[in-house]
């Protein structure tokens, strides 16, 4: 079940969220056809997409993540909403590199080391709020939990991870975000960054546990852990037939007329979900009779 856990340590001195988007990065894998460094890239920003997008308060909000690094991955687009429903893409999915010399998946190389994050925060208003950060690494975790600190002043840990089995097949998919309170006394900040200091890898402690409980006592084992709620996390593509039309209107009667002329008919590809939407001669003569009242 893909969900996200909040709540908090029992003193009230930091905020934690626990995301399992195990069956959601195996979803994504499906649709893009994504090699497992592709997979443990995209798997590693939805994760953390998702937990951003948990911390927005109005049914309505959305969040959108660009991930543009100096690698052969191009740019990873996530889109996140704020009662859980998700949708992603990569412009090289099938692209596999070598494992770096720890065995491990090499998503940094993938993505590129140096680059930029784009993040759109859509609360309805007239104007979305931008924020933009540099890449650090490519590793994702690293690059947010600067990303927190530099453009939200906000000290975080974030843990993210994907780990496959021996058959390449999606085993776990998750992380964890913890954030200190503005007032957290020093005693339990230092015991804090101990406890971050000794913490496995997400993955790890998931082996351990699948009970969430379980697995935050391995992650923080020196506090008690209240949690507060949770909520669903779920593929969702909204795109659909009339999206595409009012796509295809926008273009405007001379370019419709345009693609008369060059094919009887024409294609419309949705990125996100890899569906496709085939309009005929007579679906275009229909739009450029819209267009013309």
């Amino acid at each position: 079940m893909n969900r996200i856990l909040r709540g908090m340590d029992r003193g009230q001195n930091f905020r934690f969220f626990l995301a399992d988007t195990t069956e959601l990065t195996k979803e994504m894998k499906e649709i893009h056809q994504l090699s497992e460094t592709a997979t443990a890239a995209l798997g590693r920003t939805a994760a953390i997409s998702a937990i951003m997008a948990s911390m927005m308060k109005n049914l309505r909000d959305k969040i959108t993540i660009q991930v543009q690094g100096n690698g052969p991955a191009g740019r990873l687009i996530l889109v996140a909403s704020s009662t859980g429903g998700i949708k992603a893409t990569v412009d090289h999915p099938e692209i596999e590199l070598p494992l770096k010399s720890n065995g491990k998946l090499d998503v940094g190389g993938y993505v590129g080391r140096e680059g930029q994050m784009i993040i759109i925060r859509d609360f309805g208003l007239k104007e979305p709020y931008i924020g933009r950060s540099n890449l650090i690494s490519g590793e994702i975790a690293e690059d947010f939990t600067y990303y927190f600190a530099t453009s939200e002043q906000q000290p975080s840990v974030v843990n993210l991870g994907v780990l496959f089995n021996k058959d390449g097949e999606v085993e776990i998919a998750g992380g964890i975000v913890i954030q200190t309170m503005p007032d957290i006394p020093e005693k339990v900040l230092v015991q804090l960054e101990k406890d971050v200091a000794s913490m496995p890898s997400f993955t790890k402690a998931a082996q351990e546990s699948a009970d969430p409980k379980e697995r935050l006592a391995v992650l923080l084992p020196s506090f008690e852990l209240d949690f507060m709620d949770e909520m669903p996390v779920f593929w969702e593509c909204d795109c659909s037939r009339e999206r595409m039309e009012q796509a295809l209107l926008a273009l405007g009667e001379e370019e419709l007329k345009t693609l008369l002329e060059e094919d009887d008919s024409t294609e419309m590809h949705c990125h996100f979900c890899n569906t496709d939407y085939h309009f005929s001669r007579e679906d275009l003569l229909g739009l450029i009779q819209e267009v013309n009242g």
